[in-house]
């Protein structure tokens, strides 16, 4: 991934955080409304991980679409990062109950993986045709 993509940050790191419960969630969302691209792709990335075990009350379908809605907004601010991270969820099924595009994905992935996000070519290189 390049250096200079507005939402690059540590993933292990960010995964490391929540693991033990010591992510300042409601900071993170704080910063990602103030159009902070790498507080949006970090807050997506922690959506999707409740969307792994939703709390009660919660559900997948909706926490993923909450994530793509943050990806977009880190895209249009020149993230790279979050159009791999788009590309990627777009192709996610949760539950049958979440739209999928396989023609989306591989666009946001080919955009992505053109700039230089290496996890974009390698999913990419897995995705099945559209």
């Amino acid at each position: 991934m390049r250096t200079g993509d507005p939402g690059s940050y540590d993933h292990d790191e960010l995964e490391a955080s929540i693991l033990r419960g010591r992510l300042d969630v409601g900071l993170l969302r704080a910063r990602a409304w103030c159009d902070d691209p790498q507080a949006m792709c970090m807050y997506a990335d922690w959506l999707l991980h409740q969307a792994l075990a939703p709390a009660e009350g919660e559900h997948a379908d909706q926490l993923v679409d909450e994530a793509r809605s943050w990806l977009r907004r880190a895209v249009q601010s020149g993230s790279m990062h979050a159009a791999g991270m788009l590309g990627d969820t777009l192709s996610l099924e949760v539950d049958g109950r979440l739209d999928t595009n396989p023609a989306e994905a591989r666009r946001w992935l080919m955009r992505a993986a053109a700039r230089g996000d290496e996890r974009s070519a390698e999913l990419l290189a897995i995705l099945p045709e559209a």
